[in-house]
């Protein structure tokens, strides 16, 4: 008798590359970032269907008529890593999602995408390996999610959404190139805030990318490719709570002081991200109500604003991430 085949669930491989035409994985990707460790890996296709509810309903009885699936789209969102080259330059992974978030690199600083009439905006194709199942989704853009608990490593919290392409048969990649630089733990982190003392374990930035998946009647999916539409960094510490002689954040809230926000982690030559925001405001009420193991904590949100009267120019940009 022949032995059992069983699928392992965690025999995936995830693999992103930018893309040179909306809406089309190139011919022959590279997989030099496949290798990434991730984690939370999630492809869910979304496949409306014509049913009687809606378009087919079924006259003088009460049976259901066939479904008809309609506009296929796919959501993949995971988890990965920060680390960087351990020499120069950008990593593989930077470059192949951080201008689907519409993010712009120069010379390893990246800022928001600046739109006008003649700007385009890069999609990037995800491709999931997954046990013999080879699954795509083309034309996507991400919204993209730091999160930071102190010494622990920096973690980027990806979720995108792209045009559906139909599940193949496809071998497991071969000559995958997997990372050798470890990631930078998320402590000695050198804090600017506004030259207030921010005492903190846990870091979050939202970019907050708001997407819109394009329709598009000539493609099989019946969808282009996903842009960005909108967005609304967000900045989330707790620090310590302080006496209002020395920090009074309620006050900076109701007179929408900005602070010059800075974080950088440090992990070695090649290994670094510096987080900075030039005008960044506490846009919640202060909610002090926690504590963190006794010690009583403001919850702070902050919206990181306009630079200047001309936001989009370069270095005038709400927030930036520079890679070194």
């Amino acid at each position: 008798m022949a032995l059992d085949t069983v699928l392992l669930s965690k025999n995936k491989l995830l693999h992103a590359v930018a893309e040179t035409t909306t809406g089309t994985s190139p011919a022959t990707p590279n997989l030099v970032n496949a290798g990434t460790t991730l984690f939370n890996v999630v492809y869910e296709p979304k496949i409306t269907q014509t049913t009687k509810a809606n378009l087919r309903q079924q006259q003088e009885y009460l049976s259901q008529a066939i479904p008809i699936p309609g506009a296929q789209s796919a959501k993949v969102s995971f988890r990965t890593e920060f680390f960087g080259t351990g020499s120069t330059g950008v990593p593989t992974w930077a470059t192949a999602l951080l201008p689907a978030c519409a993010l712009i690199n120069a010379s390893g600083t990246w800022t928001p995408f600046t739109p006008s009439s003649t700007a385009t905006m890069t999609t990037s194709t995800v491709e999931l390996f997954a046990a013999g199942r080879y699954k795509q989704a083309v034309g996507c853009a991400f919204n993209l999610k730091f999160t930071g608990k102190s010494g622990d490593p920096l973690f980027l919290n990806w979720e995108g959404e792209g045009a559906w392409i139909a599940p193949a048969v496809q071998a497991f990649p071969t000559g995958v190139t997997y990372p050798t630089v470890i990631p930078p733990r998320f402590a000695g982190i050198a804090v600017s805030a506004g030259g207030k003392t921010a005492i903190f374990d846990e870091f979050e930035f939202d970019i907050g990318n708001k997407l819109y998946l394009r329709e598009d009647v000539r493609a099989a999916s019946g969808y282009r490719a996903c842009i960005v539409t909108e967005r609304q960094p967000m900045l989330t510490i707790s620090p310590e709570s302080q006496s209002f002689g020395s920090w009074n954040p309620f006050a900076d809230h109701i007179a929408s002081t900005t602070y010059s926000l800075s974080f950088t982690l440090t992990g070695g030559t090649g290994n670094n991200l510096q987080f900075t925001a030039a005008k960044a405001v506490i846009v919640d009420p202060p909610d002090d109500d926690g504590n963190r193991n006794g010690a009583m904590v403001d919850k702070l949100k902050f919206l990181c604003t306009r630079n200047t009267a001309s936001p989009d120019e370069p270095g005038n940009a709400e927030y930036a991430l520079v890679f070194s």
